[in-house]
């Protein structure tokens, strides 16, 4: 089979849509401007969230030292032999850094750090705005070390160059040896695409959640979901059944 008709198991099974997953967590955010904290997400529970965060999805920040804030709704523990999917859309981040993705384990305060709280292990889709720059990237912060892979430059602000984000974390070959891969609009991230990254320490009982780092500026966050393939093996087969009926009428 020549490499133009290989299609990867992660992204076949991102173009498989949520007829396929099941829903661990997701909102549309469509509740009223008050604070999100005690809000209940649309599936999946209800939100511990600081005050920078709004139910509408909107928020804010001061810019001062230490306004670091965070959102998250406890998940069950990562299993191997699964893909997980986060997707999130955000229209607009003025001069900050704002993440959605998995921790190992809540925020003590919701006036912490998501992405590196209390020495917790973290995966995320990272938005940054420079002020002279905007970008995105998979980030990771692992056993202490932050790293960010395939960071793509938006052409301008998120709110007039949208983008849904998606990271697949595929468990088939078990947590430590995990791949991840991050998505922009359906398209695979060049640099982000089959990370191994070992997750081990995500079989506990992380959090599924957001967080901006203070530097001011606001922020609109549309959606968020966090889902699951059970069973990606048996999917994988069905497409690429698929796959091959669709190479033999080409024949």
């Amino acid at each position: 089979m020549s490499s133009k008709n290989f299609v990867p198991i992660s992204a076949a099974l991102l173009l498989t849509g949520s007829a396929s997953a099941a829903i661990i967590v997701t909102d549309d955010f469509n509740g009223a401007n008050v604070g999100l904290n005690g809000a209940a997400a649309d599936v999946g529970g209800t939100w511990t969230a600081g005050s920078n965060f709004s139910a509408d999805g909107s928020g804010a920040s001061t810019g001062g030292s230490g306004d670091d804030n965070s959102a998250f709704i406890g998940v069950a523990a990562l299993e191997a032999g699964k893909v997980y999917t986060i997707s999130a859309t955000l229209t607009e981040l003025s001069g900050n850094f704002f993440y959605v993705g998995l921790a190992t384990a809540a925020p003590t305060n919701t006036d912490e750090r998501w992405q590196a709280t209390q020495g917790n292990s973290s995966v995320n889709i990272e938005w940054r705005n420079l002020g002279l720059s905007q970008d995105f990237s998979l980030h990771t912060q692992l056993g202490g070390s932050e790293t960010r892979h395939g960071t793509t430059s938006l052409t301008t602000t998120p709110s007039l160059d949208p983008s849904t984000l998606s990271l697949v974390i595929d468990t088939s070959s078990g947590l430590a040896s995990s791949s991840v891969s991050l998505f922009n609009n359906g398209a695979a991230v060049t640099g982000a695409e089959g990370i191994s990254l070992d997750l081990s320490g995500f079989a506990v009982v992380p959090a599924f959640g957001f967080g901006n780092e203070a530097g001011g500026g606001a922020w609109q966050l549309n959606a968020v979901t966090y889902s699951v393939v059970p069973e990606p093996g048996a999917l994988a087969l069905t497409l690429l059944g698929g796959l091959l009926l669709v190479r033999r009428r080409r024949v």
